[in-house]
C-alpha cells in the first residue's frame, strides 16, 4: 500500500469517534489523516501469480465489492473520491494517454463532497462492478 500525505491519528481529530459498535471498525479507535493538501493511498493487487484467484475470477465472475468509510473535518471542507480500476493481465492494452499511462478496463468510482462546517459525521463508501 502506498499512502502519501497521510497521516496515523489515534483518535480522530476534527471529526466524531469511530464507533465501538460499527463491525467494520474491528474495535480500532484510530484511522488515517490528511492534511490541507491533496493525499493519495493505493492499494494495488496483482492476480499475475495467483491462478486459482485468476481461474475463479474468469469462471465465475465475482461482484468486486470494495468499502471504505470517510469523514471530513469539523472546520473545513473537502472532496473525497474511492475507486477500483482492473487492467490487462499483462497491464497492456490497445490503447494509452498522451503521457504513456495504461487505460484500465473499467473505473469505477464513488465521490464524496463535504462542505465546510459539516464533515464530521462518518459515511460508508462503497464502489462494486
Amino acid at each position: 500500500m502506498v499512502e502519501i500525505g497521510f497521516e496515523l491519528e489515534d483518535l480522530p481529530y476534527g471529526s466524531e469517534p469511530l464507533s465501538l459498535d460499527v463491525p467494520d471498525f474491528n474495535g480500532c479507535t484510530s484511522c488515517f489523516a490528511t492534511s490541507f493538501y491533496e493525499c493519495k493511498k493505493i492499494q494495488e493487487i496483482s492476480l499475475r501469480k495467483k491462478r486459482l484467484l485468476r481461474y475463479i475470477l474468469n469462471q465465475f465472475k465475482p461482484h468486486i465489492y470494495v468499502i471504505e468509510w470517510a469523514a471530513g473535518r469539523y472546520d473545513c471542507g473537502c472532496r473525497y473520491q474511492l475507486g477500483i480500476r482492473g487492467y490487462e493481465e499483462d497491464g497492456i492494452v490497445d490503447m494509452d494517454f498522451d503521457d504513456g499511462s495504461i487505460i484500465p478496463l473499467f473505473y469505477i468510482t464513488k465521490e464524496m463532497v463535504v462542505q465546510q462546517w459539516e464533515g464530521k459525521k462518518w459515511e460508508k463508501k462503497v464502489v462494486e462492478n
